[in-house]
């Protein structure tokens, strides 16, 4: 099982679906996550770092919260990030668009899912919490 999962944060619908997912994951089979934010060039670290803490919650464990700056680009930070952490699993947002419903990925997973060695579950975009991982048996057993 993953033990440790990097979850990159936009707060966009289909990054917030993916840490929703990964907490889920975490709580079923233990182990940890972590949030990373990568700022803008203008952006302060006060306001993700906030967000992030926010989101926090919905862990078994409290997972990690990380705010780092992208001096080479956000694929890059993402990463290093991942190398760094000694990630087993990453969990991205399929794109950082507001539009959830949009179908392509976006240009950071499509960079993370080439440069990566890393595993990666890139999120599904249906809205809504995330079923069970069980729902689906408890659904064929009443058919």
């Amino acid at each position: 099982m993953f033990r440790h999962i990097l979850v990159p944060v936009d707060f966009g619908p289909c990054s917030l679906r993916a840490v929703d997912l990964a907490c889920t994951l975490v709580r079923l089979s233990g182990g940890r996550v972590t949030l990373l934010h990568v700022l803008d060039a203008d952006q302060s670290p006060d306001g993700p770092a906030r967000r992030l803490n926010g989101l926090a919650r919905c862990s078994r464990q409290p997972p990690g919260c990380l705010v780092v700056p992208a001096p080479n680009g956000v694929v890059t930070a993402i990463l290093t990030a991942a190398e760094h952490l000694h990630a087993d699993l990453l969990m991205l947002g399929a794109h950082g668009h507001p539009d959830p419903e949009r179908r392509a990925l976006g240009r950071v997973t499509c960079g993370v899912l080439l440069g990566t060695r890393v595993p990666v579950q890139v999120a599904p975009q249906g809205l809504g919490p995330a079923p069970h991982p069980l729902q689906r048996w408890r659904d064929v057993g009443r058919s």
